[in-house]
């Protein structure tokens, strides 16, 4: 089916659809498709938090190294692109541990696997 004003498909990106997500849904059908989109949606959130955090760090250690607030601006991309890339690495190789804390969360868990540990018991 296709749009006729545009002459493209339905699942591009319209007024109902705006990011184009509907092009995916079809892929999303297998359970496998589905848990590979969920963990990769998940490693860009974890990549996307520790790139926030090195970037607040970066910027709090600046305010409290020049006390009369000249930012130097200079390189500041670069140090902003150089945090993007070690966060990438670091969620990569799940070193937070972000991503699959959400993904025991939204995956549904394997029958007879324990969603949590059993509580200790009292001595």
């Amino acid at each position: 089916m296709t749009d006729p004003t545009l002459g493209t498909p339905a699942a591009a990106a319209g007024p109902a659809d705006p990011l184009g997500l509907g092009s995916i849904r079809p892929a999303l059908d297998s359970q496998a498709a589905t848990e590979q989109a969920a963990r990769k949606a998940a490693q860009q959130f974890e990549s996307h938090f520790i790139a926030q955090m090195l970037h607040d760090m970066r910027r709090s250690s600046q305010a409290l190294s020049d006390p009369d607030g000249n930012r130097h601006s200079q390189g500041q991309e670069m140090l902003d692109l150089a945090d993007t890339m070690v966060a990438d690495q670091l969620a990569t190789q799940g070193a937070f541990g972000i991503a699959d804390l959400l993904l025991r969360q939204v995956l549904p868990q394997a029958p007879g696997t324990p969603t949590a540990p059993p509580p200790a018991q009292p001595a």
